[in-house]
């Protein structure tokens, strides 16, 4: 009699990356749900399982980046592996910046008015 050895890992493919900004100045984690994305898995037996291995979805992430790792494993002890990665950012003084620019402007122009209508 022959017996088939199930030798096949599962295909895994990881979600996508995320990029989050934090909510509030000062804030230096926010809470990411990275659960509404799940991974894709096969496998040629049809029954697996997988884990996440990092921060738990919907807690506080901390600036930076924040890897996930998915495993999926089949009834053979097959392991598949891929990781995910959760970039955290704060907020940018560049956004201050850019809008104070227009303002600037806008004084200038109003200046060079006055200063035209004084030369009148």
């Amino acid at each position: 009699m022959c017996t088939a050895t199930d030798v096949l890992p599962p295909e895994l493919t990881c979600p996508r990356d995320l990029d989050v900004t934090v909510a509030e100045w000062g804030d230096n984690s926010t809470i990411v749900h990275y659960d509404v994305q799940k991974p894709q898995i096969s496998d040629n037996s049809g029954q697996f399982e997988y884990s996440v291995d990092g921060v738990p979805s919907q807690l506080r992430f901390p600036l930076g980046v924040t890897q996930l790792k998915y495993e999926a494993f089949d009834a053979a002890g097959n392991v598949a592996s891929c990781t995910q990665q959760v970039h955290v950012r704060g907020l940018s003084l560049s956004l201050c910046s850019t809008l104070s620019t227009p303002s600037l402007a806008l004084r200038s122009v109003i200046y060079r008015n006055i200063s035209a209508a004084a030369r009148e």
